[in-house]
């Protein structure tokens, strides 16, 4: 916003599971700037900026169901924990190939119903888990759109 109130740039985004509940798929910062270069550049009187309605993203939002096996990979496989960090992002990802692996290896070297019942428990577990936190990335109530 301009000193005299005007708004120099406008974008809205609605957040979605596309785009991990707002989190990706944001204008460019080279984008905003010039836009906001050129709104500061026609005046103080100008008027506020219009809806920015197709801006280049930074980035694309990544398919839901990785983005929630991240996100309870992060949580140790036992509940969806948020990242605090690109770096926590990389550790989550090593975790599920670890998990995915050790299941298979599992399947593979012990008995196939003791393994099954594990894991029907296991996912009996935290499906309820991914469906709550689907419905948060969802929760869009009181959003105007």
């Amino acid at each position: 916003m301009a000193a005299d109130g005007r708004v120099l740039y406008r974008w809205r985004g609605v957040p979605t599971h596309k785009n991990m509940g707002g989190a990706t798929e944001r204008p460019t910062a080279d984008h905003v700037w010039g836009r906001v270069a050129s709104a500061l550049a026609g005046g103080e009187h100008g008027v506020d900026a219009p809806l920015d309605d197709a801006p280049p993203l930074d980035s694309t939002g990544v398919p839901w169901p990785i983005f929630a096996s991240l996100l309870i990979a992060n949580g140790w496989f036992l509940n969806a924990r948020g990242f605090e960090s690109a770096r926590r992002v990389a550790l989550a990802g090593v975790r599920l190939l670890g998990f995915v692996g050790a299941w298979v290896a599992a399947f593979v070297w012990l008995p196939t119903l003791p393994v099954a019942v594990a894991l029907g428990g296991w996912v009996a577990y935290i499906v309820p888990k991914v469906r709550w936190v689907g419905r948060q990335f969802q929760n869009v109530e009181g959003v105007s759109v």
